[in-house]
């Protein structure tokens, strides 16, 4: 006598249908994750002369979805950088030939340089560093005032 396990193609119905249910499963692509991207082209300068040699670092800010992107900077002052993600991007100058208290102000994250990277944009990205440090001492002046202003009264220096 034959048994239920013996009979030929009983198990091809339940087989066939485990296999389409893991194909299913697993057509959705693996791998990593998808960001909108460009190329940036620029300049880094400090006093309106080039800044020759050093990286420049892009790194998604502001809600901006993507990795950091590095590339070098060229004796001109400028700079190349493909797959850039599009958005808000900080940027920071690191091993640059500049002052110190340059490179203290804008060679960490969170640095104060910021640019929106269009994705259709060819407009090169001008960093003057000297402007920025002007920047970056207003806001941070700002933020002073304003913690002052919110301190509640005989609390403050």
């Amino acid at each position: 006598m034959e048994s239920p396990a013996d009979r030929p193609g009983r198990w091809a119905l339940p087989g066939l249908v485990c296999v389409g249910i893991l194909i299913a499963g697993c057509s959705e692509e693996l791998g990593p994750e998808r960001f909108e991207t460009t190329r940036v082209r620029g300049r880094v300068l400090l006093g309106g002369k080039p800044v020759g040699g050093g990286f420049v670092d892009m790194l998604p800010a502001g809600g901006t979805r993507g990795l950091i992107r590095s590339t070098r900077i060229g004796s001109d002052g400028r700079f190349d950088a493909d797959r850039v993600p599009v958005g808000v991007v900080a940027i920071r100058i690191v091993g640059a030939p500049i002052p110190l208290d340059y490179a203290m102000l804008f060679s960490r994250f969170p640095t104060r340089i910021q640019r929106t990277i269009d994705a259709h944009a060819s407009t090169p990205i001008e960093i003057e560093l000297m402007e920025e440090a002007i920047r970056a001492q207003a806001t941070h002046e700002a933020q002073v005032e304003e913690s002052r202003a919110n301190q509640p009264p005989g609390t403050g220096p």
